[in-house]
């Protein structure tokens, strides 16, 4: 499979994954951020530092613009599910703010929410162009002891298919 400019395509159920380990880490961010909008100054620390580690990255300054904004615009933004912002969150400022009260290096809440992630990017609707191998369902099927319905029919009639 590959990627298409069309929302909800992904490369793989990883990629998905990964995606959505990102939109749960950015609300977080922005419920934090409506608690204490200083976050936003020790964001453009963490932009001016990771700019000194590894150099210019494009993105940078598109955070450097948002994080311009208003507070209740840079918490939509954290949270919009489109591809821009799927594209931003990989270089997140907010996700390097372990000193300030966001703290994503916890390996217990990292782990539930990759659990999280997972159980989302398996039971999602959103993406219906996102295709699964009759080999994933083989192994899903391990996982969880069930194969997912194919139609609201065989739910309704309780059986799997």
């Amino acid at each position: 499979m590959t990627r298409i400019t069309n929302y909800g395509r992904y490369l793989s159920e990883t990629d998905k994954v990964n995606n959505l380990i990102k939109l749960i880490r950015s609300r977080l961010a922005a419920r934090a951020l409506a608690k204490d909008p200083d976050l936003i100054k020790h964001a453009y620390g963490s932009l001016d530092e990771v700019n000194r580690l590894w150099g210019w990255v494009p993105s940078h300054d598109e955070w450097r613009e948002l994080l311009a904004r208003p507070v209740a615009d840079i918490r939509l933004e954290l949270t919009a599910r489109n591809q821009r912002m799927d594209r931003l969150r990989i270089d997140c400022p907010f996700f390097r703010l372990s000193d300030h009260g966001l703290d994503f290096t916890d390996e217990a809440q990292r782990r539930r929410i990759w659990w999280i992630a997972k159980r989302l990017a398996g039971i999602s609707t959103r993406d219906e162009l996102f295709v699964r191998s009759d080999e994933y369902e083989q192994k899903r099927r391990s996982w969880y002891g069930y194969l997912r319905p194919s139609s609201g029919a065989a739910c309704r009639a309780g059986g799997a298919t």
